[in-house]
């Protein structure tokens, strides 16, 4: 058998190449024929030979051994080619008959279609669990092979959709039912048919999908028991096609019940894979019906919670996750009541919040690292789910405060006894993320001293693993987000922790002795978080902070920091960063409103003498790349500078920078000039293209001098 096996292989491939060849040849030679109406002994050989090509080609892909089928794939792609050729010269008005020899693709269609029919057919031993790793390899082959047979059908119904439609409907009128006690290789097959269909439309035809013969089609196999049907395979599929086209059920409540009844039926399912898939698909399904699932919310909320919270539940992590979120987005849903939603929120989180508690309990007196270390884990996982129930749609969530201020009070409690633990911080910055959109103000910056204390002074000083940067990541991601949001309010917890921070990450930057890439890509991630940190505290009121008691002794180290980053950082954000942060500072202790004249003389002199310098020397610099998109950023954040820096201190910084500083640099004099025009015009330094292009300019002019 297996020697008849490799004879056919060896027969297919002749078959292919013979075949696609041939079907070439006629897609080069009918066009011509059919313009001469006048045929030729080569075109009579090749339609008298294809004919008998399409009856090999049926033969070969409809074999068992997928080797041999999949062979010929590739003609039966070529044939549909010439489909498409010969449909656009109908369109036109060819007439096929006018010679006396023709070939129409189009008559082998149906063939084509009920052999792909028969190729999508699983064995009844397929999916189960492999004997040995030949097993394994033969499934994974004739799993690809099938899909190389999807594929051919996806394009069978883009080129010819209605007959594949008529298809479609006779194949499914002829299941017997009750459909759930189909063997279940067919009914997989005969969803499958259906599950592609929408896909292979593309979006030119896809009425086809919205009205006719397809949304009748679609309701029967809802209204048929196939839903029901043992087999995990075809039950996954069904949910997959109901969740694909969960839009044509708009306007049918009964059979959005019965989708969602099936789906929660199968959350307990006692196959992991179905278990698993459901999870997502019940998740995508509610948000996509949105407040569609209103009647049904209350139901599919109850039988979501149960299914968590049972013992022994048989669900993973990764699936509880999902059904978090459908819990977050649900509890939106089932009422609009204020009181009946913190209900539903607490009866969510009051579990959580309890094994976080007792396992911090636990923590404290186990006595072995591996142990705490567990639980730690265990903590962590809690508090992500805590985090998934506070993603909510609604945007007045002041209802729901007492809840959202108990979770964050928990997971304080939770860093405080687990600090040492890396997921527990990454987890509580997530929970902490959420609270910043959840809850009130007053209360969030009451409770932050303390947890902010514990991540800024926990932080790993040396860069050992991915982890360590992901967690530092987190935690400056998460102090920029607190100074968007509050601001200046945000003083007193940011005051005494910032040098802090920023000691931190000098401390996580290798050596410059150090040139290995991955330590060069470090040195320049903690650079970026560096300047990021101050560009934040500048541009959002915390300018104060700069100035307070812990960080006053430390205010020209920063500032000088800053010129490095313009000067010697080879990074393009990090220089627009740097020149940026000097931007934010100069409207405050710039104005002529600012009430401290030692800050303000200080920092004019530290401007004029230091930052115009050096971002004017970066930027006509030989090296300097003017073309990179980064750089040229670079140069409008220089715009931006010179111009709110001409705004503020008036004509006498024009004056100094068209008659002193750009002819210390041999900046084209007719350019210089022009540089001052623009500063001159009226405008905000917001509004600064034009200067950024004359600055361009000089840098072109100045790079060809170099050249």
């Amino acid at each position: 058998a297996d020697e008849d096996y490799g004879t056919d292989e060896a027969a297919a491939e002749v078959l292919n190449a013979a075949g696609t060849c041939l079907l070439q040849c006629w897609d080069k030679w009918e066009p011509s024929i059919l313009q001469s109406k006048t045929s030729d002994s080569v075109a009579c050989a090749i339609s008298e030979l294809i004919p008998q090509a399409m009856g090999l080609l049926s033969y070969f892909l409809s074999h068992r051994d997928v080797d041999v089928s999949s062979c010929v794939v590739p003609m039966a792609m070529q044939l549909l080619e010439t489909l498409k050729r010969q449909q656009a010269e109908d369109r036109q008005g060819v007439v096929r008959n006018v010679i006396g020899h023709h070939f129409v693709a189009l008559s082998e269609i149906p063939k084509l279609l009920s052999v792909i029919y028969q190729q999508l057919h699983y064995s009844e031993s397929s999916n189960s669990e492999p004997d040995g790793d030949e097993e394994a390899l033969e499934e994974a082959e004739e799993e690809v092979h099938r899909g190389r047979i999807r594929r051919l059908f996806l394009k069978c119904i883009r080129v010819v959709p209605e007959l594949s439609l008529e298809f479609v409907c006779s194949m499914l009128s002829e299941l017997q039912p009750p459909l759930s006690d189909l063997r279940w290789p067919r009914a997989e097959a005969a969803l499958r048919l259906v599950y592609h269909f929408g896909e292979g439309l593309g979006p030119k035809n896809q009425t086809l999908c919205q009205s006719g013969a397809f949304p009748t089609v679609l309701a029967a196999v809802h209204q048929s028991d196939i839903g029901m049907h043992p087999h995990w395979c075809v039950k996954t599929l069904y949910l997959e096609l109901s969740v694909r086209y969960v839009k044509r059920l708009e306007g049918q409540p009964e059979l959005v019940r019965l989708v969602l009844d099936r789906m929660c039926s199968s959350l307990t399912s006692p196959h992991h894979t179905l278990r698993a898939r459901v999870c997502f698909l019940l998740k995508s399904m509610v948000k996509t019906l949105g407040a569609d699932v209103t009647p049904f919310a209350v139901v599919v909320l109850n039988g979501v919670r149960q299914i968590l919270f049972m013992v022994d539940s048989p669900l993973g992590d990764s699936d509880r996750t999902h059904l978090f979120e459908i819990g977050a987005l649900l509890i939106n849903y089932a009422t609009r009541v204020p009181e009946q939603q913190a209900a539903h929120l607490e009866s969510f989180v009051r579990p959580l919040l309890n094994d976080v508690e007792a396992l911090i309990g636990q923590a404290q007196l186990a006595t072995h690292e591996d142990t705490r270390h567990f639980m730690g884990n265990s903590v962590a996982l809690k508090l992500s789910y805590l985090a998934t129930l506070s993603k909510s749609s609604s945007r007045d969530t002041s209802h729901l405060s007492v809840v959202y201020g108990t979770i964050l009070q928990v997971s304080v409690k939770a860093l405080t006894a687990m600090v040492t633990h890396p997921m527990v911080r990454s987890k509580f910055m997530v929970v902490l993320h959420r609270m910043v959109s959840c809850l009130d103000n007053a209360l969030l910056l009451d409770l932050l001293p303390q947890p902010m204390e514990l991540l800024v002074s926990h932080q790993p000083t040396v860069s050992s693993d991915m982890s360590t940067e992901s967690d530092v990541e987190d935690l400056v991601a998460m102090v920029n987000q607190l100074m968007i949001k509050y601001h200046i309010r945000l003083g007193p917890v940011l005051e005494p922790l910032l040098m802090v921070l920023l000691s931190r990450l000098v401390d996580r930057m290798p050596s410059d002795d150090k040139q290995q890439p991955h330590d060069r890509s470090i040195r320049l991630a903690m650079q970026r978080h560096y300047f990021l940190v101050l560009q934040h505290v500048a541009a959002h009121g915390l300018s104060p902070v700069l100035l307070g008691p812990t960080n006053r002794p430390h205010l020209e180290t920063l500032l000088n920091t800053v010129v490095c980053g313009i000067r010697d950082v080879d990074d393009p954000m990090a220089k627009k960063t740097c020149i940026s942060t000097v931007v934010h500072l100069s409207r405050n202790w710039l104005s002529p409103t600012y009430t401290d004249p030692a800050i303000h003389a200080a920092f004019t002199a530290f401007v004029m003498d230091q930052v115009v310098p050096t971002s004017l020397q970066t930027i006509i610099a030989p090296g300097f790349r003017r073309k990179d998109p980064g750089c040229v950023r670079v140069v409008g954040e220089v715009a931006v500078l010179l111009r709110e820096l001409a705004i503020i201190i008036g004509p006498s910084f024009t004056q100094s920078l068209v008659n002193q500083v750009l002819p210390a640099y041999s900046f084209p004099s007719n350019l210089s000039q022009e540089v001052g025009n623009q500063l001159k015009e009226p405008s905000t330094s917001l509004n600064a293209d034009g200067l950024r292009k004359v600055l361009r300019e000089g840098i072109q002019a100045m790079a060809s001098g170099h050249r």
